[in-house]
């Protein structure tokens, strides 16, 4: 199960990761 706030902080760890 992936909850919508799993997403957003998987999101964040790419988004800095891809930065």
């Amino acid at each position: 199960m992936l909850t919508p706030i799993f997403r957003v902080f998987e999101a964040s760890l790419i988004g800095r990761w891809k930065h």
